[in-house]
């Protein structure tokens, strides 16, 4: 959790120092951690991150390159 408007700040600079394609896998990421959390009565971030990684492994393989 970021606890500061600094650590805010850091992150969303971080954030915009990403490719267009990066930042749009990061976008997508997060809005399936919100749909995940909405959909299971503890939310898991490992089951988010599973899901993902299941439904976009082609966007996973060019995003490590």
């Amino acid at each position: 959790m970021i606890e500061t408007n600094a650590q805010a700040e850091k992150t969303i600079q971080e954030f915009l120092r990403l490719t267009v394609e990066k930042q749009a896998a990061v976008a997508e990421f997060v809005r399936r951690l919100s749909e995940v959390e909405k959909k299971t009565e503890k939310p898991s971030f490992l089951a988010a991150v599973d899901e993902f990684m299941n439904e976009h492994p082609e966007l996973l393989k060019r995003l490590a390159q």
